[in-house]
């Protein structure tokens, strides 16, 4: 962790008040970002305070209704876009990992069923599973025996 930033700042950086500052430089208003967010308008600035002091420097300007990033505001909110980004990305791998969708599956078979029964079944299972990579190597059919593959 740098020293630029004062300890703790992780804590600050989580992802509801991330949003929030993204969402004040999309709507340009604290009270609108609150809303999509689902929070209160009090909450929100209490949450942008938070932030603004995690990062050592002003994020937002408020001039009556509106609300604008300042340039530090724009930088973070680019980053906070990302690291958003990056959480529902996982979030879907994840997802599609838990739902079968994704990951990895071996399967042994000797040379005849290798070579004439399984690469239907796998073209069929791969169509309904892009996610999933497979792998079926030919193996020696004693092996397979021996080893209840």
């Amino acid at each position: 962790m740098s020293d630029t930033f004062p300890r703790g700042i992780v804590d600050a950086l989580e992802p509801a008040r991330l949003r929030l500052l993204v969402e004040v430089g999309r709507r340009g208003s604290v009270s609108a970002a609150a809303d999509v967010c689902r929070m209160g308008q009090p909450s929100a600035s209490k949450h942008l305070k938070t932030l603004e002091a995690a990062v050592g420097v002003k994020l937002v300007e408020r001039d009556g209704r509106t609300s604008r990033l300042t340039d530090a505001g724009r930088i973070v909110a680019t980053h906070a876009a990302r690291v958003l980004d990056t959480f529902e990305a996982m979030e879907e791998e994840l997802r599609a990992l838990r739902g079968g969708h994704a990951g990895s599956v071996s399967i042994a078979a000797s040379t005849t069923p290798g070579a004439y029964v399984l690469p239907s079944v796998l073209k069929c299972f791969a169509e309904r599973h892009p996610g999933v990579d497979v792998a079926a190597p030919s193996v020696d059919p004693a092996l397979v025996v021996a080893h209840g593959l």
